[in-house]
C-alpha cells in the first residue's frame, strides 16, 4: 500500500475508495487454505461467487479494482480472479494481508480471494 500512498494517480483513488467504504484494518498476518493437489483449480471443489479476469492489470490498478470487487461482495464470498500480471504473485497476497481479505488459493495466475467477515 506504501507504493499506492506514494503515487499521486493511485493515492486520489485509494483516499476516495477509502471515504466510500473507510478504512482497510490492520495487518493482520497471511492466511491461506492449503489445497489437496497442486493441479487444483480455484473453480473445482470450492465455491466461487464471483470471477473476475484482470488480464495483464497490475500493481495500483489491480488492487484498486481487487478492493472495489470484494468491497461489492457479501462478507465471506470468494472472488476468484486470473491475473497474468508478473507482480501478482507479491502484490496480491501482501494486498491481502493488508486489507484482512483471506488468499484461499494462490497458483499464479490464478487466485481466490474470500471477503474478509467484516
Amino acid at each position: 500500500m506504501q507504493y499506492i500512498q506514494h503515487r499521486d494517480c493511485y493515492r486520489g483513488a485509494w483516499q476516495w475508495a477509502t471515504k466510500r467504504e473507510g478504512p482497510c484494518p490492520a495487518a493482520v498476518e497471511e492466511r491461506t487454505t492449503p489445497w489437496a493437489a497442486a493441479s487444483e483449480s480455484p473453480t473445482e471443489g470450492m465455491t466461487v461467487d464471483a470471477v473476475w479476469n484482470a488480464g495483464d492489470l497490475g500493481c495500483g490498478d489491480l488492487v484498486l479494482e481487487l478492493r472495489r470487487r470484494l468491497h461489492d461482495m457479501r462478507p465471506g464470498q470468494v472472488l476468484a480472479v486470473v491475473a497474468r500480471d508478473p507482480g501478482a504473485p507479491a502484490d496480491i497476497p501482501s494486498w491481502c494481508r493488508m486489507t484482512g481479505h483471506m488468499l484461499v488459493f494462490a497458483r499464479h495466475p490464478e487466485y481466490a480471494i474470500q471477503r474478509r467477515r467484516t
